[in-house]
């Protein structure tokens, strides 16, 4: 891989830029958690303690995709299974307090339909997120992706048309993340998943854009019934889907000169609940 394809953007929308690290930066990485928000338990029969300690006093134990607050977030740390996080003071349930380990939360969640999908970095040294998906309490599924050792900071969902392919999978969605790169902060991965009601599936990845002054890139997902306009080397370029494909289409560039522009398109046709490409 070259280096211009490493200097990925975080966002779609511009271009970032991030400090430079030295090799395996990421390797005391822990997760920082705004308090007040609300975060879902990757853990099932979870205890909750009186104090933030493994031998405090159980006050009881709540279940796998439980809501808590994040009152406080205490100095005490703990490291099981090569996860190490912080012990919070969580609250649920009106006034119900009590504190729990870190490493037990969801990174990140969202619902499709009436389920519920909980995502979790299980830490540098596994290098990708696990995932399960619930329906209440019930694990319909779990799995995992392996792509790299991950950050939390653009975890982001981003549901698409599925309804546009035949036949059409019952979720289509993109999933943000962050990867953490050798040579600087890291670059976005975006993984397109098909949802059936019980199984995710990871249909193909592809990366937003990148920046490697003066040489950048910008790239965008065209859906079948898309029409999508952009300004490219000063001209107004429309780009139109395919039927049953997806088109990822490249802007090339160099920055110090805004005119000079390379196209380039990769199409996947959608077949057998797949999208396989087509040179």
């Amino acid at each position: 891989m070259n280096r211009l394809l490493l200097l990925f953007l975080v966002f779609h929308s511009g271009f970032g830029s991030f400090e430079l690290k030295a090799q395996n930066h990421w390797d005391n990485y822990i997760p920082e958690r705004q308090l007040q928000s609300k975060v879902r338990l990757y853990g099932d029969s979870v205890n909750v303690r009186k104090s933030p300690k493994l031998d405090a006093l159980v006050l009881g134990k709540l279940p796998i995709g439980k809501e808590l607050v994040l009152l406080e977030k205490t100095d005490e740390l703990l490291t099981q299974n090569q996860i190490t996080d912080y012990w919070y003071q969580v609250g649920w349930d009106e006034e119900a307090q009590g504190y729990v380990w870190g490493g037990l939360f969801s990174d990140y969640s969202f619902s499709l339909s009436t389920n519920t999908i909980l995502i979790k970095n299980p830490g540098s040294k596994k290098k990708g997120f696990e995932y399960k998906v619930l329906q209440g309490t019930k694990i319909l599924s779990q799995g995992q992706w392996k792509g790299g050792a991950i950050g939390n900071e653009n975890f982001q969902y981003i549901p698409y048309p599925g309804e546009q392919f035949n036949p059409s999978p019952k979720h289509l969605f993109g999933f943000q993340v962050l990867v953490f790169s050798e040579i600087e902060y890291g670059y976005t991965e975006e993984l397109l998943f098909s949802f059936d009601g019980k199984n995710l599936n990871h249909l193909l990845s592809w990366h937003p854009g990148s920046c490697d002054p003066p040489s950048c890139s910008e790239s965008w997902l065209i859906f079948p019934k898309e029409s999508v306009k952009k300004e490219i080397g000063g001209k107004t370029v429309t780009f139109k889907g395919e039927p049953d494909s997806i088109l990822i289409v490249q802007n090339s560039y160099d920055m110090d000169l805004p005119e000079s522009s390379e196209i380039s398109k990769n199409k996947f046709k959608w077949k057998d609940g797949r999208f396989k490409p087509i040179k």
